[in-house]
C-alpha cells in the first residue's frame, strides 16, 4: 500500500514534553480507514532519519504537519523542503496555528501542497477521501481548505 500518511508534530520545546492533541485528533479523524504513523520531533532523538526511514519503504504518499509559529517552523519548514526534494510525488499538507493564520505565505512557499485552515477533524479526511478518489473537482467544495492554484 503506496498511500500511508505520516503525520508529523515538529519539535515545539526543550523542556516539558507536551501531548500533540492537535495530530491526535487528525490521526482519529482517519483511523481505521487510512493507514497512518505519527511521528513527534519532541520525542525522537533525529526526527528526519524517522521520517525518511519511513518515507524509504515507499508506502508513504502523504506528509502532514501541524506548524505552530516559533520553534515547531525550524523543523516544519526544512522538513517539508527536504520531503519534497526527495519525494516529489509526495503530497504535503499544513495544519495548525501558523498554517491557519499564514496560510497565503504557507501555501506560495512551493514546498506546501495544501493548508487545512482550521479544525482538521473533517477537512483532513475529505481531503484524502478526494485525492485517494481522484476525484479533483470536488476539492473545492471541502470547507477550510487551501490550496496551490
Amino acid at each position: 500500500m503506496n498511500n500511508q500518511i505520516l503525520i508529523f508534530n515538529p519539535k515545539s520545546a526543550n523542556g516539558k514534553h507536551r501531548i500533540p492533541n492537535s495530530i491526535l485528533q487528525v490521526g482519529a479523524s482517519i483511523y481505521g480507514i487510512y493507514e497512518f504513523v505519527f511521528v513527534d520531533g519532541n520525542l525522537e532523538n533525529d526526527p528526519w532519519e524517522k521520517i525518511d526511514s519511513y518515507f524509504k519503504t515507499g508506502n508513504f504518499k502523504y506528509f502532514c504537519s501541524t506548524v505552530m509559529p516559533g520553534p515547531q517552523l525550524r523543523q516544519a519548514i526544512p522538513f517539508t523542503k527536504k520531503i519534497k526534494d526527495k519525494y516529489p510525488d509526495c503530497i504535503t499538507i499544513w495544519g495548525g496555528y501558523f498554517a491557519s493564520n499564514q496560510y497565503q505565505v504557507s501555501i506560495s512557499s512551493g514546498f506546501v501542497d495544501y493548508v487545512i485552515n482550521g479544525p482538521g477533524d473533517i477537512a483532513f479526511p475529505s481531503l484524502i477521501r478526494v485525492l485517494e478518489d481522484n476525484n479533483h473537482t470536488e476539492i473545492s467544495t471541502i470547507k477550510n481548505l487551501d490550496l496551490q492554484k
